[in-house]
């Protein structure tokens, strides 16, 4: 993914899609970086927003 500030450096993020049979449906993106030396993984701000719905569409 590609930070919103225009930095241009590409990030890995976890990105599930979520959907409920009500109807709600979203994407989550939570970017993260692994330290080499320590193996931890630390995680940064979760962003939500709205998807189609793939699963559970009318």
């Amino acid at each position: 993914m590609t930070p919103s500030n225009d930095e241009g450096v590409a990030l890995d993020a976890l990105r599930p899609h979520i959907e409920h049979t009500g109807g709600l449906s979203m994407l989550l993106l939570k970017p993260y970086e692994i330290d080499e030396q320590s193996r931890t993984v630390a995680f940064g701000q979760t962003a939500v927003m709205p998807a189609p719905a793939r699963v559970w569409a009318a």
